[in-house]
């Protein structure tokens, strides 16, 4: 009886701490480090889709060498509206952002003819 339980025991404590290195060691190039949460980035891309209700866009955007990002789709989150009110997929934009923890916050967006 002791020595299952002493198996049981060694057993659940080394799959634990596994769980946990895993989580540590589990990175993503795509998260932002602290470091990156506090600039601001421009480039530029092609509106997919506008959802004013929620504020957000979607963006085709170039590849964003400081941040090692390929170039991707991704939504982008407006604090004021007014921002992309103006755009319709298929534009062509020049943009800036911040990222705040999870959130690619729109800093700035101009239209490219």
């Amino acid at each position: 009886m002791k020595l299952t339980h002493m198996i049981l025991t060694t057993a659940l404590t080394l799959s634990s701490t596994a769980v946990v290195w895993a989580d540590q060691t589990h990175e993503h190039d795509h998260q932002p480090s602290a470091t990156q949460t506090q600039q601001l980035i421009q480039t530029q891309g092609v509106v997919e889709s506008v959802d004013l209700a929620n504020k957000k866009v979607t963006i085709h955007h170039d590849p964003i060498t400081s941040l090692n990002w390929p170039a991707m789709t991704m939504r982008f989150t407006a604090e004021d509206v007014a921002l992309i009110q103006n755009l319709k997929p298929n534009d062509n934009i020049r943009f800036t952002f911040e990222q705040k923890g999870p959130l690619s916050m729109l800093q700035r967006v101009d239209i490219v003819q």
